[in-house]
């Protein structure tokens, strides 16, 4: 199954380089044999896990301004394919002037990336060239509901037909203590013919899941029984993006 594949060929590896550990100059996931494993993975799979993503008490601060930003989230917008009842989230749009609380995520994602676009897997380099901005951050909250399937966002595409300038996803997961078979609330990562289960993810704190936003990566989150939080940040082509919205705004 991909998911044994996946065990073996990133999963089980990854440990062995995390808990080699890092530094505060450098992350475990920086170090050259960390690389050494995520780069080719990353090029074969389209997808990257990585755990202990920040240090602990960035990743506090952070699940602690994602609840302090409740009470201004409005429920998540769909692309216009999908139906509005398709998503169950209420999110809100902040950068690190807003929630200075994202500033270590973003420095260690913008090292992360700047990593990617350097490494010697040139079919990964030639899908991030493009790569000119990140947008602002994405905070969502799932309100986890035994119930109702309420708390999901059905299989979808982030860049679906290409244009919207997506071109790298970075969800970041704030849920302490999460079991997903009490919880659910999993990513769940097809293969590109949408059917194909590659791999569930849970939602565990202080872990980031990277993913291309074009059609190689369908994902969807599994329906959650307990509250959920993650942030995610897109690496964008911002010609195409602004190009994008500017059609959306005059209804092209």
């Amino acid at each position: 199954a991909t998911q044994d594949r996946l065990q073996e060929t990133m999963l089980g590896p990854l440990e062995k380089a995390r808990a080699a550990g890092g530094t505060y100059d450098q992350p475990w996931w920086a170090k050259p044999e960390a690389i050494e494993v995520w780069g080719p993975v990353l090029e074969k799979e389209d997808v990257l896990i990585l755990d202990d993503f920040l240090p602990q008490q960035a990743v506090y601060a952070l699940a602690a301004a994602v609840q302090r930003e409740k009470s201004s989230m409005a429920p998540g917008r769909t692309d216009s394919k999908l139906s509005a009842l398709g998503r169950g989230d209420s999110i809100a749009w902040a950068d690190a002037q807003k929630v200075p609380e994202l500033g270590p995520l973003i420095e260690n994602l913008n090292a992360l990336v700047g990593g990617m676009m350097s490494l010697p897997q040139e079919a990964v380099q030639a899908r991030l060239q493009r790569v000119s901005a990140f947008s602002d951050a994405q905070l969502a909250v799932f309100p986890g509901d035994a119930a109702t399937d309420d708390a999901r966002y059905i299989r979808h595409v982030d860049n679906e037909d290409g244009k919207n300038g997506r071109l790298l996803t970075c969800t970041f997961y704030l849920n302490e203590g999460w079991d997903t078979r009490q919880h659910g609330g999993e990513l769940r990562i097809f293969e590109p013919d949408q059917r194909t289960v590659k791999a569930d993810i849970a939602p565990v704190m202080n872990r980031l899941a990277v993913f291309f936003s074009d059609s190689s990566v369908p994902h969807e989150v599994r329906a959650a029984r307990r509250e959920r939080s993650a942030i995610t940040i897109w690496y964008l082509d911002q010609e195409a993006h602004n190009a994008y919205h500017n059609a959306e705004e005059s209804g092209q």
